[in-house]
């Protein structure tokens, strides 16, 4: 009797013992099951957080290179007085690229949104934290409105200095003109080189004196032909060739003003050796050649 109550009690146990394993075996499945959902909803969390960081350090770094860019231009502008339009050019520049920066983070930010609100519930840290970027853009973007209307003014204070900087040199051109003007007139002067008969034909010198027709002497005419004469700038012109064997200066210039320049008996040139001495008496100057 006792051996078959062991057997009994044995076979009982073994019974239990099956089916004991039997749920633990299920179990452990589901175990599996529910550890396999977790982590792959902290890989799915992991992913998002990832996102999360990657557009806030995105916006941090645009946020930053925006300060940089600020500060670059209150430097330049710091000197109003010695702003150019070059200077003027790159700061013009820096905006251009500190709206671009603002532009990206206004997307950023509503990027950010969009991940919120897919991701299912509220997240009150990361709510936090966009409220927290949308205030920095709000301060960012009113410093940026003050600059502006600082460099409207600054823009303003450049074309007015650049109207009187026109003004000037129009001035300054017109004086210069003036002055070349007068210089030029100042240093005008004519000559004519010709025969005695050549000459009195022009109607540029007339014979007067002497007796019987003898004895007379050439003479500038009082009305004479101004056109017949060459103009000079007697400061260009040194000398004044003539080739002739003889020659008769009948206008009025100091001996010691000039020269004869000769050659093999021939006068070829007339050598003005002080050019202010020589025109200062006449202007005019007639040279009649003879044989």
């Amino acid at each position: 009797m006792k051996k078959n109550a062991f057997i009994i009690i044995a076979t009982s146990l073994v019974a239990v013992s099956c089916n004991n394993n039997k749920p633990q075996a299920d179990n452990t499945a589901s175990a599996e099951r529910e550890r396999d959902s977790l982590q792959a909803l902290l890989n799915q969390k992991d992913s998002t957080l990832s996102s999360y960081l990657m557009s806030f350090n995105d916006i941090q770094r645009t946020l930053d290179s925006v300060n940089v860019k600020e500060k670059n231009i209150y430097i330049k502008t710091e000197r109003t007085s010695d702003i150019k339009t070059n200077v003027l050019a790159e700061i013009n520049a820096e905006i251009a690229a500190i709206n671009t920066l603002m532009d990206k983070n206004r997307e950023n930010i509503t990027k950010l949104n969009k991940q919120l609100k897919a991701g299912g519930g509220k997240n009150k840290q990361l709510e936090v934290a966009i409220k927290s970027l949308n205030t920095q853009l709000v301060q960012k973007q009113d410093e940026l409105t003050a600059l502006n209307v600082k460099l409207n003014g600054l823009n303003r204070e450049v074309m007015q200095l650049q109207t009187s900087i026109g003004f000037l040199n129009a001035q300054n051109a017109a004086q210069a003109e003036t002055i070349a003007q007068e210089r030029n007139e100042l240093h005008k002067a004519f000559y004519i080189v010709g025969t005695s008969k050549d000459l009195e034909k022009e109607n540029i010198i007339d014979k007067k004196g002497g007796l019987l027709g003898i004895g007379k002497t050439s003479e500038l005419k009082d009305d004479f032909n101004a056109k017949k004469f060459t103009q000079i700038d007697y400061t260009q012109l040194n000398s004044i060739p003539v080739n002739s064997k003889k020659v008769d200066i009948i206008t009025s210039h100091p001996t010691n003003s000039y020269r004869l320049e000769k050659e093999n008996g021939i006068i070829k040139d007339i050598v003005i050796t002080n050019s202010e001495a020589f025109w200062n008496t006449s202007k005019y100057l007639v040279i009649i050649k003879g044989a």
